[in-house]
């Protein structure tokens, strides 16, 4: 059935406020339904939007979980078509009328992405060549069907893409509730219903928190997703990281298939920013024409915030528009900026600044303090430490917000520096380097870059959890490097480390033992120690640029 559709004011609003300058099709159709046979006989559903006389149009093929209707139709489907694209929007298997079921996610969409692309070259509207589009687990169905047909397929995009789903559920080596069991919880049984599911994101929260408070989550999880999930089980059975579960997902290997152009969009806030820049270096070193825009946005941010991005370059690789910023290959807005930066690739920045810990303090010092010292904290898993902005699935609460009341707390650290005469810009990893102890056989540490304004306002910038496994002496020396930022601290404002040992639900309260933290059915408070000055070197280390 095939229905044609007008350009109307309310688009021509939408397309304003998405700032997609233009309509160039006034007249779109659609197809709904068609029906897209699989090897194994399921039969998926799908959307075809195109001009009303675009027929030999270029094909942009989405594959989603998350239904063919409201917002993704209109985004991906009604507004690329008035852009002049065929889109072909495909529902997942077990998904919104597609044959089979959704109980495994992720594990049939390397054979589901093959099969819809023979299928696509057996139709007489398909023009030889076709694009793909979209981000998270759309940006996934694209690295599955990378190599169904390499010299075809001239035009990825991926946004804010995970490349296994150890990406999801065991970042930075720590289980994530706040990722994995609220995903799960929301889009496990019907995906489409996790659009739903966040006006009722509260209630969520609430279960999220009881299931994590009780040990061991193998167990509880389902105080948050109210039924058995096999494939939730066996991400949380699965700490190892060498796991047959996590290379039969691991689609890294599928950026060595593409050939033809790829834009990488991203978010200094995003759960998968560590991902999306390892694609963009992976195919910058294969000499692919890639791109890359990041910019000050959370997971959900990235979509919404790139739809012209998107439009314009497919716009260039599939239609031969002028490009936007020639020999540009990446578009960066810094934290703490609204001016966007075209630059000729990403690299981080060579120069550095070297801060030495003191107690309390930041001092920037070629050598520690000469006295030894330490600065100590309580953590306690029955009370953890809880979560606060930063990288988030979930649409509210994430990206950058006021630390203060975090950092109040007893079982936080921090350390400043004194206010910065000049304005500098970071780009890159920053790198802190300490010893830290504590009174438990395993437990972690969670590092967090801060800006301080001078009224004391502490805005995170960047992150990250690290995992101290079994050292034999409850002693590590801790190397981390966190995701990379780009980020303009302004004159008389501060840095600041902070170190917990929690962000409680974004990671799993740490039990204080050896047993794996999911399976473990007792936690035990765990006395810290950071330990700086002379015998103790403990450094941040930040890449400073020119501009941004």
């Amino acid at each position: 059935m095939s229905r044609t559709h007008r350009a109307h004011a309310g688009m021509r609003l939408l397309a304003r406020r998405l700032h997609v300058s233009e309509l160039p099709a006034p007249l779109v159709r659609v197809e709904r339904n068609m029906p897209i046979p699989m090897r194994d006989g399921a039969v998926l559903r799908a959307d075809r939007w195109l001009p009303v006389d675009g027929d030999d149009a270029p094909v942009v093929l989405i594959r989603t979980p998350y239904g063919r209707g409201g917002l993704f139709g209109v985004l991906f489907g009604r507004l690329f078509a008035h852009q002049g694209f065929q889109v072909l929007l495909q529902s997942c298997r077990g998904t919104a009328g597609s044959g089979g079921v959704f109980d495994r996610p992720f594990s049939c969409e390397v054979d589901d992405g093959h099969d819809t692309v023979a299928w696509l070259r057996s139709q007489s509207w398909y023009p030889g060549t076709f694009a793909t589009a979209g981000g998270s687990y759309f940006g996934y169905t694209q690295l599955a069907l990378a190599d169904a047909a390499p010299g075809e397929h001239v035009a990825a995009i991926l946004a804010a893409t995970p490349l296994s789903t150890r990406d999801v559920a065991w970042p930075d080596g720590t289980f994530s509730p706040g990722v994995a069991l609220r995903w799960a919880a929301q889009a496990g049984g019907d995906p489409a219903a996790a659009l739903r599911n966040t006006l009722s994101a509260g209630a969520l929260d609430r279960k999220l928190r009881r299931a994590v408070a009780k040990p061991p989550l193998l167990r509880t999880y389902q105080v948050a997703t109210r039924r058995r999930l096999p494939f939730l089980e066996e991400w949380l059975e699965n700490e190892d990281p060498t796991s047959l579960v996590w290379k039969e997902q691991d689609l890294s290997g599928a950026l060595d298939a593409f050939r033809g152009a790829v834009l990488v969009q991203a978010g200094w806030y995003d759960i998968f920013l560590d991902a999306s820049l390892r694609q963009y270096a992976q195919l910058r070193a294969r000499d692919i024409d890639a791109r890359l825009t990041v910019g000050p946005w959370t997971h959900a941010g990235v979509g919404l915030s790139t739809v012209n991005d998107s439009i314009e370059f497919l716009r260039e690789v599939t239609l031969g528009a002028p490009p936007r910023a020639a020999g540009k290959r990446v578009r960066l807005t810094a934290l703490g900026s609204t001016r966007e930066q075209l630059l000729d690739d990403w690299a981080p920045a060579e120069r550095t600044l070297t801060y030495c810990l003191t107690a309390g303090r930041l001092t920037q010092s070629a050598e520690p303090g000469a006295a030894e010292s330490a600065s100590r904290f309580r953590y306690d898993p029955g009370d953890p430490t809880p979560q606060l902005g930063g990288p988030l699935l979930d649409t509210r609460g994430g990206g950058g917000r006021d630390n203060r009341t975090l950092e109040g707390r007893a079982d936080v650290v921090t350390f400043d520096t004194d206010p910065l005469p000049e304005r500098i810009v970071i780009r890159g990893g920053i790198r802190v380097q300490l010893e830290f102890g504590s009174d438990r056989p395993a437990t972690c540490v969670f590092l967090r870059i801060c800006d301080v304004s001078p009224d004391g306002t502490s805005t995170n910038l960047v992150d990250r959890m690290v995992p101290l496994h079994d050292s034999g002496t409850s002693m590590w020396t801790v190397d981390a490097t966190l995701p990379a930022v780009a980020a303009v601290v302004r004159t008389g404002h501060r840095l600041r480390l902070q170190v917990s040992s929690g962000a409680t639900p974004r990671f799993l309260p740490h039990p204080g033992t050896t047993e794996g933290p999911t399976r473990a059915r007792k936690r035990f408070p765990a006395q810290q120690v950071i330990y700086h000055g002379a015998g103790h070197p403990a450094t941040v280390t930040i890449p400073i640029s020119g501009e941004a």
